[in-house]
């Protein structure tokens, strides 16, 4: 009962975060430029209507909670919000499940307060853009295929391709979450299921799903307003190494040692976003490189997660910025956000079960990461 009684205090903490950030913070260029525009914009009167596959940048899936959101909670800044808001609840759910089952309470409980007061999940959460659908559609695909990992029920392995092919209808490096599925099923205690028809018949599902969007890049002409996969490929100028990527995990302390090493900060197009700070990146960092260095056999879950958390991280580091089209942006630190999901995971099980002298002081040190994390959010909002 103890328990549960933590649980429902960090759920209230998180939920009293996201609504006060929601409520005070002006609109973010995302939001008045883009994804509410979009909303405003849909019509489903017959006779009316106006049902875009695709936005300005990425396909419409999010206006469309937006629109949603204002049309239940009333047009303002926190009506167009309050859907985000209790999806990033929702994510909370699902990753404290997610790490009960595998690691225990304690665990559950450090990894869902890790990304409660996370600093630039509380952002996504109260913004009303495509990041707090997209997070929880890929929060649901992970729960889903961890899930079918610990049972083999083949229902979930459908869940987490229907999940990822929605995911992708707001962003589509969606598929780079696909492909650590498939890179899990390639480990010898997995394999047998490839030859089973279920592992294609999940990918077949995904495919399905994704053909309208697809077959509108395939009509769609260079001057369309709107951006294909073409002009999203012309944001990556080939391969190289940019530490971007890295600026989630401690944007301010990574940016300091940017300008004494260089005299300049690395350029960041998206400032409005925050990332969480020094303190959190250590930790979420150090935990999953103690996870990825740790002798003895490895249990089933953390193989797949230590698989989603170095693919996308390196996918994002291996890109240099190229000259992308339509008014887009190159290589977004926050592209690499999916990480975030793993690296609480890995992280609140080493927390539950560390011991010995070091228990006290990474305690402490998450403890602190989360006052002031809680301070950041309250003087932004």
């Amino acid at each position: 009962m103890a328990r549960n009684g933590i649980l429902l205090a960090i759920l209230a903490a998180a939920l009293l975060l996201r609504l006060q950030l929601a409520a005070a913070a002006p609109y973010m260029h995302d939001e008045s430029q883009i994804a509410i525009p979009l909303a405003e914009s849909l019509s489903f009167t017959p006779g009316q209507l106006n049902l875009p596959l695709r936005g300005l940048h990425h396909p419409a899936l999010p206006s469309y909670v937006i629109n949603l959101s204002g049309s239940v909670f009333g047009r303002t800044a926190l009506g167009y919000r309050a859907l985000s808001v209790i999806g990033g609840l929702l994510a909370i759910i699902l990753i404290f499940r997610l790490t009960d089952a595998w690691y225990g309470r304690p665990a559950a409980l450090w990894a869902s307060a890790l990304l409660a007061f996370n600093e630039y999940h509380i952002g996504v959460s109260a913004y009303a853009t495509a990041k707090g659908p997209h997070l929880l559609l890929i929060a649901t695909a992970i729960y889903a295929f961890s899930t079918f990992l610990r049972t083999d029920r083949v229902r979930s392995l459908y869940i987490s391709a229907v999940a990822v092919a929605l995911a992708f209808y707001c962003k589509e490096h969606s598929v780079l979450v696909l492909a650590a599925f498939g890179l899990t099923l390639l480990q010898p205690r997995y394999r047998h299921w490839l030859r089973s028809t279920h592992v294609l018949g999940a990918c077949a599902l995904f495919a399905i799903l994704i053909v309208p969007d697809v077959m509108w890049n395939l009509r769609a002409s260079v001057a369309d307003p709107n951006a294909t996969y073409r002009d999203h490929l012309s944001r990556v100028g080939g391969l190289g190494l940019t530490p971007d990527p890295f600026l989630f995990f401690a944007r301010g302390a990574i940016q300091w040692v940017m300008v004494a090493i260089t005299g300049e900060p690395l350029p960041d197009s998206v400032v409005e976003y925050p990332s969480m700070n020094a303190g959190f990146g250590v930790l979420l960092l150090g935990a999953v490189v103690a996870s990825t260095l740790r002798a003895g056999r490895q249990d089933r879950i953390r193989g797949f997660l230590l698989i989603l958390f170095w693919l996308v991280l390196a996918v994002f580091v291996l890109i240099r910025p190229g000259q992308p089209t339509k008014g887009m942006d190159p290589v977004t630190w926050y592209w690499a956000d999916v990480v975030l999901f793993p690296a609480v995971i890995l992280t609140g099980a080493r927390l539950a079960h560390i011991t010995g002298r070091w228990r006290l002081a990474l305690w402490s040190a998450a403890a602190a990461a989360a006052v002031y994390a809680t301070a950041s959010i309250v003087r932004l909002s």
